[in-house]
């Protein structure tokens, strides 16, 4: 069956980062959190290496130049991680490259939209199921605001993605953890996976739930979209996409003006569903989506 690429939509994770704050932030220790500045910000790229990627890419800006929400070396893209996103995108990268203007590209999403806090607030204590998972992760949870200087002293609020943040961002620069905070970094994760998989079973259950639109550009956005799709590598809760990982969707046509949907995940086909085929007729592939999202598909 002969076929034709008729779209191409792609959900892509950023590469390596540094992490998004400073975890000695307001500590005792001034030099620590002097050492933590050092230690991330020799993970970015040199000035000559920026203007080597400038010269080749021309950034056309849809608005004004907006200040970054991070405050350097925090939440940047590393060397490896931009040597990551040219690897991988290398075949279908061509100048010039168009952002988004900073209206209509939202980083905080809580600081412009803070009623969304209430809806996770409301969210959770309706879920009994949750509520009984976080009575459990209370411990470590109380361990770790102590043992983090960043929240003990008042700088940061404890968020269960900061603490994760923490442990992936340190593990996989092989950075050493603060004392003590090593023995929780699986437990951490695994609370994250069950968050998620908690929203799935969320959607499945209760057709007349609440709707949330999620809008990230994260690796928590591109894991949404796959348990949205069924994929099947996304059934364990272990998995996690790679940094730089891209979702390719393809809208494919055959030679009877037939519509089929494709998935790949960093060049990999995918199986969706419980169905091992690995085309889907555009009106299955809606009809998927729609069963778990409602409404919203339209």
């Amino acid at each position: 069956m002969g076929l034709r690429l008729r779209q191409l939509q792609v959900v892509h994770r950023h590469g390596d980062r540094t992490p998004l704050i400073n975890i000695f932030k307001g500590s005792a220790n001034a030099r620590a959190e002097e050492e933590e500045v050092l230690l991330w910000g020799r993970q970015l790229p040199a000035v000559t290496e920026l203007a080597q990627l400038r010269s080749k890419f021309s950034v056309h800006q849809g608005g004004e130049t907006q200040t970054s929400f991070q405050q350097r070396p925090f939440g940047y893209l590393t060397r490896r991680g931009i040597e990551q996103m040219t690897k991988r995108d290398q075949p279908q990268l061509s100048p010039p490259v168009r952002v988004l203007p900073p209206e209509k590209d939202i980083i905080n999403t809580y600081s412009i939209f803070p009623e969304i806090m209430q809806m996770k607030a409301d969210l959770e204590k309706d879920n009994a199921e949750f509520a009984a998972r976080e009575y459990e992760m209370a411990p470590i949870k109380q361990e770790l605001m102590r043992l983090f200087p960043a929240v003990d002293s008042g700088q940061v609020p404890f968020t269960w993605l900061t603490a994760a943040d923490y442990f992936v961002c340190r593990r996989s620069h092989q950075v050493p953890y603060i004392p003590g905070t090593e023995v929780h970094g699986n437990a951490t994760e695994r609370h994250l996976g069950f968050r998620f998989h908690q929203m799935q079973k969320a959607l499945w259950d209760h057709s007349e739930s609440k709707e949330i639109v999620i809008y990230s550009g994260h690796d928590v956005s591109l894991l949404s979209v796959l348990r949205t799709m069924d994929a099947e590598i996304a059934n364990e809760i272990s998995f996690w996409p790679d940094y730089s990982s891209a979702l390719a969707l393809e809208l494919l046509e055959d030679e009877n003006g037939k519509f089929f949907v494709r998935a790949r995940l960093n060049g990999e086909v995918l199986a969706m569903g419980e169905d091992p085929d690995v085309l889907y007729s555009a009106d299955r592939f809606r009809d998927m989506v729609s069963d778990h999202i409602g409404g919203l598909a339209d």
